[in-house]
């Protein structure tokens, strides 16, 4: 089947490129799939979200979000939907109501919102992290910041929303938001259906052997592990951090080279000779897994995320320890140092609590926070939730 093909080959390819974001708006490439399995089923469905993770020939397998489409698609069919797949960012006008269901988020949902007079389908929708209101506010008050610190306005590198999509969220009958309670509590106010959590997965690409890393020196070794946004996932507050403290080390992972102001801005601190700027890292790869020998922590200070798949996929290969915001939207049953505010000084907190652990509890807590990712968020589990969230929404008895 097309999901065990993509979620086979995304385990050998998969890297941090383009991690944690959607591809860009581009209406020249978006597109509808009619029925995509070509079934005949009695009901029909519309999917928004991404179509090009149905291409069979597709070599370059960069972010969950082609595997999790590619599951709703799936999902449906054995739920005996017609399933029609279109871009998110699809600004056909055309579009119309001509289903029993639709799922996803986008622009055609607010199309087909805007120009009805009812609705007469269910509507569930699918979103990658906190109520976009929310979200687009915290990065934006985080590039206020450096603009106020720094005198440049780094609009780009946050990460604000393409589309102000409201209809879909206060008419949505379902809301399933990737994350944790954090995540679906952010849409409380905004909408009047039903909210679910959805725990994101892991890929299992790499390993490490924890009986044999040096905890001792882990502990001076940091990884910020990210994408685009570098001021939304706090890469600034990071590299400040660290330029003045210069007995510890950082290594910075996926900070995206189109974010050339950014770069500019931070290039002296990011040349310090304890500051390594590795560029894009495939998980795969042997430099990925020296990485996770060398670093004790993870360090994720975001404003908002959709169950931080990055993260979750650097501790179920190496095991370190997160330090995270709680706005990441993932949980590690209390193995995690939360950064309590976005700032320099909340950072080092954290970072003081990390350096007081001992190493021989250290490789403890490592050992159980890989163990307990690894069973927790994998892509099987995934599926189950997601299938059991989808059925009892269409009150549909099914077996998992």
């Amino acid at each position: 089947m097309l999901i065990k093909r993509i979620y086979k080959k995304s385990k050998q390819i998969f890297s941090i490129n383009k991690a944690e974001t959607l591809p860009q708006i581009n209406e020249a490439n978006s597109k509808l799939i009619r029925n995509v399995f070509n079934k005949q089923h009695s009901k029909n469905a519309l999917i928004s979200f991404i179509t090009y993770g149905m291409d069979q020939s597709i070599e370059n397998l960069t972010h969950t979000n082609i595997l999790e489409c590619n599951t709703i698609c799936e999902l449906l069919n054995e739920l005996d939907y017609n399933v029609d797949l279109i871009d998110y960012d699809n600004t056909n006008p055309s579009i119309r109501n001509i289903y029993d269901l639709i799922v996803g988020f986008g622009v055609p949902i607010e199309n087909i919102l805007v120009q009805g007079n009812d609705k007469n389908f269910k509507l569930i929708l699918y979103r990658n992290g906190c109520d976009q209101s929310f979200a687009d506010q915290a990065s934006l008050l985080r590039v206020e910041e450096v603009f106020k610190r720094t005198g440049k306005l780094l609009i780009s590198s946050s990460r604000i929303s393409p589309g102000f999509w409201r209809a879909q969220i206060r008419f949505a009958d379902l809301i399933i938001a990737l994350g944790n309670k954090f995540v679906a509590d952010t849409y409380q106010n905004e909408t009047s259906g039903r909210i679910e959590s959805l725990d994101l997965f892991y890929y299992d690409v790499n390993t490490i052997d924890l009986t044999i890393k040096n905890f001792e020196a882990s502990k001076r070794n940091f990884l910020w592990f990210g994408s685009f946004g570098a001021i939304h996932k706090g890469l600034d507050l990071v590299i400040d951090y660290f330029s003045r403290r210069p007995d510890l080390e950082l290594f910075i992972c996926g900070l995206n080279s189109t974010e050339k102001e950014f770069i500019e801005l931070y290039q002296q601190k990011l040349a310090l000779p304890n500051i390594h700027n590795l560029g894009f890292v495939q998980l795969q790869s042997k430099q990925f897994k020296e990485i996770l020998y060398a670093c004790g922590a993870i360090l994720t200070p975001s404003v908002s995320e959709a169950g931080a798949p990055a993260t979750l996929n650097v501790i179920a290969s190496g095991g370190l320890i997160p330090i995270l915001t709680a706005n990441c939207g993932v949980s590690f049953d209390g193995n995690e140092i939360i950064i309590q505010e976005l700032s320099e000084r909340a950072i080092n907190i954290a970072i003081d609590s990390f350096s007081e652990i001992p190493p021989d509890n250290l490789m403890l807590k490592s050992i159980a926070i890989n163990k307990f990712v690894r069973e927790r968020y994998t892509y099987k589990k995934f599926r189950n939730n997601l299938k059991s969230i989808i059925s009892k929404e269409l009150k549909i008895v099914t077996t998992l």
